[in-house]
């Protein structure tokens, strides 16, 4: 007979042998930015009406979205139609309508008159919610050599004028040469033109800062700009091969930009002062389209059916969309929300020109992101510690860029706590959690094999996640 003391000897020996598991993927594997929760409600278009890969897309002062679509026209029996552009919105619940037609803007932004004001090459127009529209053309000296033109890009700024990069042709004896330019226009349609330092600068966004000046990016010269309601530009250097593109005011009143440099796409931070940190992404996380979400982190289309989101901190979550296809813009929305158009998907209505057969529109996706509560998840484990551990795997989703899930939690079995601790982590963040089990229930483990309990974790203003976890144990292989 063996004493009780020899028993706790031989079951401390067997323990020490013993690999607790957890039901989970193995470890060391590269894991995915964690997936939102986020609602996303797709409105595909499958005629005509509206766009996904044809210019910007804004809330608009009628708390609708708006971007530019496509409407048709027949002009003589048995034609063809023509599809013309126009000016269209899209309300909360995926209904369309059109606010003007034969209108399309390259760049569009609300004014500080609460009307949309939009570029159109060699003018900028100002439209109302009704679809009244007023043109204001831009400095022209001689036809066909000193012209200014507006490259696309607009935004309102903080004086209360309307700003937009262009270019101005200038002769020259042997011809013309481009001048890149900032230029202001007032809401009378008074222009005045800001000429860039630089031998071949051009630059491709635009986005107010929250010191009020008007901030820029230049790919081509690795460079952002400031330009103050003055006129006066500064210019802070990027990292080598960084091709800054687009720029976003952030949630935290910094600025941001996405940059592609080499293998892998970052997102850069740039202060008032010009200060700059760079945020590498994970290898498969794109950055293309860029805008501040409510929440509090950047928003930017990823690869295709992804949209990536990133705290001002750096982590990194992801939002899955319906549909496997490219996002073109993403936005803001007037409610809380963020609005996204995205490329059609096969099967394309005639003559779509996203299929590739030379068609003269493009028909795409409309979409809406509801973005998701705070909320904790029990996703997994690793190996235990000798044996007398469990190590849960939580995630932190969703809720405010600032948010924490905060609270405890707690291992049971046959109606008993049998392990438990506090929890604290940040939103987007997955992490282990190693709990120490009580002596009864590691020699019950040991004497069974396998146990099942239920994890239970109590997080402050979320409330309670539940998961029934298996463990076993792996007895230590013989020797021979």
């Amino acid at each position: 007979m063996v004493s009780k003391s020899g028993r706790r000897a031989v079951w401390g020996a067997l323990l020490g042998a013993l690999s607790l598991l957890l039901l989970a993927a193995p470890a060391g594997a590269t894991a995915e930015p964690p997936i939102s929760r986020a609602t996303v409600t797709a409105f595909p278009q499958p005629d005509v009406p509206p766009t996904g890969g044809d210019g910007p897309l804004i809330a608009g002062p009628d708390g609708q979205t708006w971007f530019t679509g496509y409407y048709t026209e027949i002009y003589e029996p048995g034609e063809e139609p023509h599809y013309l552009p126009q000016i269209m919105r899209i309300d909360g619940q995926g209904l369309v309508g059109s606010v003007i037609q034969h209108e399309r803007a390259d760049g569009m932004t609300l004014g500080p008159d609460g009307n949309v004001w939009l570029t159109q090459g060699r003018w900028i127009a100002r439209l109302t919610a009704a679809g009244q529209i007023t043109y204001f053309p831009l400095p022209e000296e001689q036809v066909g050599q000193n012209f200014t033109q507006a490259a696309g890009p607009i935004v309102s700024g903080a004086d209360g004028n309307l700003w937009f990069s262009g270019y101005r042709a200038i002769a020259v004896p042997t011809g013309s040469k481009a001048v890149a330019t900032i230029d202001r226009m007032t809401l009378s349609g008074e222009v005045t033109q800001f000429e860039l330092p630089g031998p071949g600068g051009f630059p491709t966004r635009l986005a107010l800062g929250s010191d009020g000046n008007v901030w820029f990016t230049e790919p081509s010269e690795d460079k952002v700009g400031r330009i103050t309601p003055a006129g006066a530009i500064q210019m802070f250097s990027l990292p080598p091969d960084s091709r800054p593109f687009e720029i976003t005011l952030g949630p935290d009143g910094n600025i941001w930009v996405t940059m592609e440099n080499g293998e892998l796409d970052s997102l850069g931070r740039i202060t008032p002062s010009g200060e700059f940190t760079e945020f590498t992404l994970e290898a498969g996380v794109h950055a293309g389209v860029l805008t501040s979400g409510p929440d509090g982190r950047l928003w930017f289309s990823s690869k295709p059916g992804v949209i990536a989101r990133m705290t001002p901190a750096g982590k990194v979550s992801q939002v899955l969309l319906p549909n496997p296809t490219s996002v073109v813009d993403i936005v803001a929305g007037p409610a809380g929300n963020l609005w996204y158009t995205a490329m059609p998907e096969p099967p394309c209505a005639p003559r779509d020109a996203a299929c590739g057969d030379g068609g003269n529109y493009q028909s795409g996706i409309v979409g809406r992101i509801e973005p998701a509560p705070l909320s904790l998840a029990i996703d997994g484990g690793t190996a235990a510690k000798k044996g007398s551990r469990a190590k849960l795997r939580i995630s932190c989703h969703d809720g405010a860029a600032t948010a924490v899930c905060r609270g405890r939690l707690r291992l049971r079995a046959g109606g008993k706590v049998i392990a438990q601790r506090r929890i604290r982590l940040a939103t987007d963040v997955t992490r282990g959690v190693t709990l120490r089990l009580d002596r009864e229930t590691r020699e019950k483990l040991a004497r069974r094999g396998h146990l099942r309990v239920v994890a239970k974790a109590s997080v402050a203003g979320v409330g309670t996640t539940t998961r029934v976890v298996k463990l076993k144990v792996k007895a230590k292989p013989q020797r021979r």
